[in-house]
């Protein structure tokens, strides 16, 4: 029986690495148990297989569990990651966070601003993201996300609140970002990605016009070479033919 009731009912469990989660997954389904939050738990193979497991429902709190860095999510983070980015997308077509949902950065590093901007920039429907800002074990970021969930549930904190009492009780530092807090770094950087596009649009048409010109200048060429007494080109004046008398 949980022990109070909660405003987060749903919590979608991302396994990105069986490593990084060998010894958390239990822990955190008895936390979520004890809160009275339903769990579903989905392995992360790629974008593709994520949208075949998950799909019709939506989740107040996806925790994502994987080693990290500021580029990507994965087995390990020395080898070949995930892009940010591709979580995002994911996330975003299967339309499965509920408005005002947490995405819950199990991992080293997710708590970096790089890492929400990335995310965000390519999901408008994600929030909020809290997570770790540096490396740590996955005994603490489990004890944190428990403190986190414990002050989001019971305590009823907002967000930033709560990654603010996971620090505490951590000693390790977890950052929350909204989106409304980060709207105008994301507003600038949509701003200098439609900027970019303009001037490649430009360059490929001016490229392109440039082409067409010299070849209609050429055809023309051919054509008044193979008339007689045809009028030249504009900027391009005729030479007099020996004999040729001008009148005057």
């Amino acid at each position: 029986m949980a022990d109070s009731p909660t405003n987060v009912a749903e919590c979608l469990m991302i396994i990105a690495s069986s490593s990084a989660c060998a010894g958390e997954r239990d822990l955190i389904r008895e936390i979520l148990r004890r809160l009275g939050i339903g769990l579903k738990v989905v392995e992360w193979l790629s974008a593709d297989d994520f949208k075949q497991q998950v799909s019709e429902k939506k989740y107040d709190l996806i925790y994502l569990g994987a080693h990290a860095s500021g580029f990507g999510f994965g087995e390990n983070s020395t080898a070949e990651l995930h892009p940010w980015e591709s979580l995002a997308l994911a996330i975003c077509e299967t339309d499965c966070i509920q408005p005002g949902g947490t995405l819950f950065m199990g991992c080293c590093r997710g708590g970096m601003k790089t890492v929400a901007i990335k995310i965000m920039r390519q999901c408008g429907k994600i929030d909020q993201i809290c997570g770790p800002f540096w490396t740590l074990k996955g005994t603490d970021i489990t004890n944190a996300f428990q403190i986190f969930l414990e002050a989001l549930v019971r305590q009823k904190q907002d967000p930033v609140t709560a990654a603010d009492r996971a620090s505490q009780a951590s000693n390790c530092k977890f950052l929350c970002y909204e989106r409304l807090d980060l709207a105008g770094e994301l507003e600038m950087l949509l701003k200098m990605e439609e900027m970019g596009e303009a001037l490649e649009y430009l360059r490929l048409g001016h490229s392109g016009l440039t082409k067409e010109i010299k070849k209609l200048t050429s055809a023309i060429e051919t054509l008044c070479a193979a008339i007689p007494n045809a009028p030249a080109l504009a900027g391009h004046q005729q030479t007099p033919q020996t004999g040729d008398v001008p009148n005057g």
